[in-house]
């Protein structure tokens, strides 16, 4: 990749001689080419490419000049600034087989580099790989700060010596109870149950006929038995409720309105028969 300071100038600086005196690294070429070997491509350098600026500034360039120089450009930055000045090492870095690709490898070199203490420099490519360099430090010291802050609301666990020796044992599931089955009703009880549910039906048909029928055996054996055959104690008031509404208004009819008539075991079968799902409940009415 080509910085978009990099095609403004070769004139060296201050900057590139410090880089000349204080590499990322110390050795030889040899030893330079197994470093850059071995670092990650993620670490490597990352410089913006800038094609308008490059054209505008290389557009005098043949083809195969050109490609050297972007080819040295590239093995530059991936050096960090630390390229030797030994062209039969730069034809090779640069894939230059053809008299006329070395050609270009020179004209690259000797138009857009200076040589300082053996080595190439380019002073505008050795500012991006400084921004880029302080880029880098401040995004890891940002990084490790939020990782401090981040850190300062997690509590700490701590073991005691003899707990981190020997882990406590898993404590065995308890056996859930069985539930115990519900006593069913005695006979005595449903009987009771049944009386008392006849009581209240006999005073909701009071309040509907307006009657005083009294709670005596009479009466409740008639709303105990239609029970005892199977009907519920809604359909018992909503045969109550609807007899009332039909009779309540006819002389004639409304004599009816009693517990011997009602709960006849004959009338109440016919009674419930004309139930339907679009009759209304006891307690809207």
């Amino acid at each position: 990749m080509i910085p978009r300071s990099a095609a403004f100038g070769v004139a060296p600086d201050a900057q590139a001689s410090r880089f000349l005196r204080s590499p990322p690294w110390r050795g030889g070429e040899a030893q330079l080419d197994s470093f850059l070997w071995e670092v990650p491509l993620s670490s490597r350098p990352w410089i913006a490419w800038y094609p308008a600026d490059y054209r505008a500034k290389t557009g005098h360039l043949s083809f195969e000049q050109s490609e050297a120089y972007r080819r040295l450009l590239e093995a530059y930055y991936n050096r960090q600034g630390r390229l030797v000045n030994d062209r039969p090492s730069l034809y090779r870095i640069c894939g230059a087989m053809t008299d006329s690709e070395r050609a270009a490898v020179d004209h690259a070199a000797d138009q857009f580099f200076t040589i300082q203490n053996g080595y190439l420099v380019n002073g505008r490519a050795n500012e991006e790989i400084q921004i880029c360099e302080e880029n880098r430090k401040r995004l890891s010291a940002a990084g490790h700060r939020g990782g401090l802050i981040a850190g300062k609301g997690r509590p700490k666990k701590t073991i005691g010596l003899e707990q981190a020796r020997s882990p406590s044992p898993l404590p065995l599931p308890s056996p859930s109870p069985s539930p115990s089955p519900s006593p069913s009703p005695s006979p005595s009880q449903k009987q009771k149950d049944s009386v008392a549910l006849a009581r209240d039906l006999l005073a909701f048909l009071n309040e509907k006929a307006r009657r005083r029928y009294q709670p005596v055996k009479a009466n409740l054996d008639l709303i105990t038995a239609r029970l005892r055959e199977g009907a519920t104690e809604q359909e018992l008031r909503q045969v109550i409720a609807k007899k009332c509404r039909e009779w309540a208004g006819d002389e004639k009819m409304a004599l009816y309105l009693r517990p011997a008539t009602l709960f006849n075991r004959t009338k109440f079968a016919q009674y419930q028969g004309e139930l339907g799902c679009d009759v209304r409940t006891a307690e809207s009415n």
